[in-house]
């Protein structure tokens, strides 16, 4: 399959507007002011395209039930891609797509496993469908390229021709009977959609990595459920629904982003629409350790960047306010005032720009903080340590932007289920940064300098929070054991 080439951004071509841009601020302001503005106003710019979203009014999507409805239900092609997964984990998912509540003549589920190269992790996977037959299928293939989307491409291709609509659930997720139901109650009240997303949720959150899990839920809590009154809402990869006939118009799932899933949903959106349901119809396993959280973290900021250079490289119409909110959810523009607090530091002609380039970082990092904590859903102590887990992220976020708008070749990391790697709660880049600052506060003794290091060390102590807490969640035993992994699921 094809896949459509996006035009890569052309920054020599921006390099008069911003020459303008600047030229006019240094005659209203001056030189270094003009830079400090320039900053400060890219800095900003995501959390005020959130501020601005989520200060709208929020839209209700018209109800999606429809009692009584007649007619045969459509075949949905249920698509598992994995790579070096644990077998238990994805024997479970597949164990609950057997137990779904759908017309076994009007489903199917194929398996796509790509570049294992160990035969235990993928054989039993291989015995349980051969066993199953009828409307499980499994496929094991090398030399796959474009990483999970690659996979999916090549389930496109064999996908029984019955097909309308292709879903999507990731190898750890384990489905509610009613899923596929639902769907297709959605699907007959809305015959003009392109396509359907479901919330993630996870089944190991104990009181260890509830923050976390609230932190995680604040993207469907603010943003999707907001995007459903519009209905524009981007995919995340996992418990979607897609028609297949849009899909294919798109080309299939992009391989060029690391984040397909969200880059599709905005290909979708060109023509088509999508509705967020907010109804919890399966649950995965989420990571539980500081570095698989923070490297999740890393790839969705890196992947959303990737998504928002090819909107500003003009190969995509310029989205609306709730797409652009979405792509920025994961996105805090702080780190891109590190530079310029370093040159007005270092620099004696731009001293006057450093409280405000200080003063800046400091607000920016504490309002992606509140933002959090006053939109994510729980109790206040809950949403609390929702926001410190969001600041205890911020440096892979931060380390993802810089990635995804630079325009660097980026490969697509698989989250771990298997094994909880340390939780050290270490970032060398933040370690980097805080002797940078502890160094020149005792250089300058000056006051913006220790605002900055204050905000570094806030960020430091959220890490070690997050990473003591997941370290208590693993000594506990919250996460599911291999004997376990085929109990019934619970809401």
């Amino acid at each position: 399959m094809s896949l459509p080439r996006n035009p890569r951004l052309d920054w020599k071509a921006l390099l008069p507007v911003i020459a303008v841009w600047i030229s006019l601020l240094s005659l209203m302001v001056g030189p270094g002011h003009a830079l400090a503005v320039s900053l400060l106003l890219l800095a900003a710019l995501p959390l005020g395209v959130k501020l601005a979203f989520l200060a709208g009014p929020l839209t209700a999507a018209a109800p999606t039930d429809r009692p009584g409805s007649s007619g045969e239900p459509p075949f949905i092609s249920i698509h598992i891609a994995t790579h070096d997964e644990p077998p238990g984990v994805v024997l479970h998912t597949l164990e609950s797509l057997a137990r779904l509540d759908y017309p076994a003549a009007r489903h199917e589920v194929v398996v796509l496993d790509n570049n294992t190269p160990d035969p235990a992790r993928w054989k039993p996977l291989a015995d349980w469908c051969a066993r199953r037959g009828g409307r499980f299928h499994f496929h094991h293939d090398t030399g796959v390229t474009g990483a999970k989307a690659g996979a999916l491409n090549l389930g496109l291709q064999r996908t029984d021709p019955r097909a309308e609509w292709i879903c999507s659930v990731d190898a750890d997720y384990a489905v509610e009977p009613t899923y596929l139901r639902r769907a297709a109650e959605i699907i007959a009240t809305r015959p003009g959609l392109s396509h359907l997303q479901f919330p993630q949720a996870y089944r190991n959150v104990s009181p260890c990595n509830a923050g976390a899990s609230a932190e995680l839920g604040q993207y469907f809590d603010a943003y999707a459920l907001r995007s459903a009154g519009t209905e524009s809402m981007l995919l995340t990869g996992t418990l979607c629904v897609v028609r297949r006939d849009a899909l294919e118009k798109a080309g299939g799932w992009p391989v060029d982003t690391i984040t397909e899933d969200a880059h599709l949903g905005l290909m979708l959106l060109k023509g088509g629409r999508g509705l967020f349901i907010d109804e919890v119809q399966g649950r995965g396993l989420m990571p539980e350790s500081l570095e698989v959280l923070g490297g999740q973290r890393q790839r969705w900021a890196a992947g959303n960047a990737q998504v928002l250079r090819k909107v500003l490289a003009g190969s995509s119409a310029w989205p609306g306010l709730s797409v652009l909110a979405q792509l920025a959810a994961w996105l805090c523009g702080a780190c891109l005032l590190l530079p310029g607090i370093a040159l007005a530091a270092v620099i004696p002609a731009f001293h006057p720009q450093l409280p405000w380039l200080a003063a800046g970082f400091s607000l920016l990092v504490l309002a992606e903080a509140l933002l959090v904590c006053a939109t994510a859903k729980g109790s206040l102590r809950l949403r609390g340590q929702a926001a410190v887990a969001r600041l205890a992220l911020l440096p892979e976020a931060a380390i993802g932007l810089v990635q995804g708008l630079a325009g660097r070749k980026l490969a697509f990391v698989r989250t771990p289920k298997d094994r909880p790697r340390r939780n050290s709660g270490r970032v060398r880049p933040l370690s980097w940064v805080l002797a940078f600052a502890a160094a020149l506060f005792l250089v300058h003794g000056d006051a913006s300098i220790a605002l900055v290091s204050g905000t570094l060390w806030l960020v430091a102590t959220a890490r070690g929070w997050l990473a003591r807490s997941l370290a208590a969640g693993e000594k506990r035993g919250t996460r599911p054991r291999p004997e376990v992994l085929l109990t019934p699921i619970r809401r």
